[in-house]
């Protein structure tokens, strides 16, 4: 068999078939490997994207809610085995959807309104002056592992679900 396979590697049939190889690597792409496209987001929907530390940090979240649901640790491998990373990558699919299609649809609450909103969360009111605080602000979105952009981003689509759904009931 072995004596077979090597008559057959030299043979005029396999430098065809190792040619139209060849040929078929330089038009159709041996290039997609060298471009160096490799992200390590786990959800892409158009210009948005959720990487993998997102949904680490969100499916801990996930994980410790449903703890206090339980009344109970709940270890990640039992969260694995009972659907919740499946059903949290569900949700945030279909989040990060509906946030490109709002944005698609010209639903972007501005920045000013952004703003004003974000000056009403009493979490971030300093509790001397009882004014918005910005350290303050910055600090709680670190205890819970979000960057500012993150979370703007988060109370945008909020702002503009809100907004959306208020022009559908009128």
């Amino acid at each position: 068999m072995l004596s077979a396979t090597r008559q057959f590697a030299k043979s005029w049939v396999a430098a065809v078939l190792i040619g139209l190889l060849v040929v078929s690597f330089a038009i159709f792409g041996v290039n997609d490997v060298f471009k160096g496209n490799f992200t390590n987001d786990v959800v892409k929907v158009g210009s948005r994207h959720v990487s993998g530390t997102d949904f680490r940090r969100e499916f801990e979240n996930f994980r410790k809610n449903a703890e206090q649901q339980a009344k109970r640790p709940v270890t990640t491998e039992e969260a694995v085995q009972a659907g919740l990373d499946a059903r949290l990558m569900q949700e945030i699919a279909t989040r990060e959807s509906f946030g490109e299609m709002l944005s698609r649809i010209g639903v972007r609450p501005s920045d000013r309104l952004l703003e004003g909103e974000l000056r009403k969360m009493p979490a971030f009111f300093n509790s001397v002056s009882g004014a918005f605080d910005k350290a303050l602000y910055q600090q709680k979105l670190q205890e819970n592992d979000l960057t500012p952009a993150r979370f703007e981003t988060i109370m945008r689509d909020q702002i503009g679900e809100g907004h959306l759904a208020s022009a559908m009931v009128n």
